[in-house]
């Protein structure tokens, strides 16, 4: 009798370590679009770190959330730690694609002036920015001390692509 106890608990055991490792690489690998940028004056590729972000992983009835790029005090760890792009000049011409095997409902870029970093603007007081469409590349023009936001929708989740702008010294 004490050997089918231990042989159910060893079972009840193992089972419960795979289910655990299963949902944790289904977490890990939720996907959810992603966004590559170039500097088209300088030829210079770079990646931009999600932001804020919304989205409900499949089967699951929670919404995970977080607060828009603007919102984080200037001075937290969050924003020493954004993605900056330097340019040289006054503008320069970036061009981006997004990554995603869904089709977005909508795709904006945004902006704000530095000194509303920290301040809580929320997203209908920043700028929208137009671009054109080149296939499944976007185009449109930064200046420095701003502070953008690529800003992606799909089904109920939203994600964000923020990232600073500061002139080359």
């Amino acid at each position: 009798m004490k050997r089918r106890i231990a042989v159910g608990l060893l079972f009840t055991v193992i089972l419960a370590i795979a289910l655990f490792f299963r949902l944790s690489r289904n977490i890990a690998n939720m996907e959810y679009p992603k966004v590559f940028l170039t500097n088209e004056d300088s030829g210079i590729s770079f990646n931009v770190h999600a932001g804020g972000y919304a989205y409900r992983p499949a089967g699951s009835m929670g919404q995970k959330e977080s607060d828009f790029s603007i919102r984080f005090n200037p001075d937290s760890t969050i924003a020493k730690f954004e993605d900056h792009i330097e340019i040289e000049g006054t503008t320069a011409n970036i061009s981006f694609y997004i990554k995603y095997t869904e089709d977005t409902s909508g795709v904006q870029v945004l902006r704000w002036p530095m000194d509303e970093y920290g301040t809580n603007s929320p997203l209908d007081t920043s700028e929208r920015i137009a671009y054109q469409t080149k296939g499944n590349r976007r185009y449109f023009t930064v200046e420095p001390g701003y502070l953008y936001s690529i800003y992606i929708t799909w089904a109920d989740c939203f994600i964000e692509y923020p990232f600073q702008v500061c002139e080359t010294i």
